[in-house]
């Protein structure tokens, strides 16, 4: 089995780099089975973790920036409870990684997150101008 990313090309899958072409070398005229998604745009990972650290230095509640995007996760309802045996509650962030959430989930993520910023964290900054200041910082475009 092999992961690799692959380019649509005249209507043909054409893998992107050295692992899917040496992959597709073996398996010459072979029939395999594919599922085809999407990755994530990984500008919308870059203006998240760009936010956190933008947010992290002017705070002093969390230890980490990784405290503080649990916190984040959680404000936005990212977040599963469970009861265990003896009854206590446990609470897990719900993870962000690529395979975790689509684009769009992660927009609306981040929307969220940019909405508890504007109105938790710096009351009165509006999101176009935190939008514009994380795209300078991170060197992105909107998503």
């Amino acid at each position: 089995m092999a992961d690799f990313l692959a380019q649509v090309q005249l209507g043909k899958l054409c893998p992107v780099d050295d692992i899917g072409r040496e992959w597709l070398a073996k398996k010459h005229g072979k029939t395999v089975k594919v599922s085809v998604t999407e990755p994530r745009n990984a500008r919308q990972l870059r203006l998240y973790w760009g936010l956190v650290g933008l947010i992290f230095p002017h705070q002093s509640r969390y230890a980490t920036a990784e405290h503080l995007s649990d916190a984040l996760k959680k404000a936005v309802g990212a977040y599963q409870e469970f009861t265990c045996l003896d009854g206590t509650t446990i609470t897990r962030v719900n993870s962000i990684a690529f395979k975790a959430m689509n684009n769009e989930e992660f927009q609306v993520f981040l929307d969220r997150v940019m909405e508890v910023i504007v109105t938790l964290v710096i009351p009165g900054l509006s999101k176009s101008d935190l939008r514009r200041e994380l795209e300078e910082i991170t060197g992105t475009q909107s998503c």
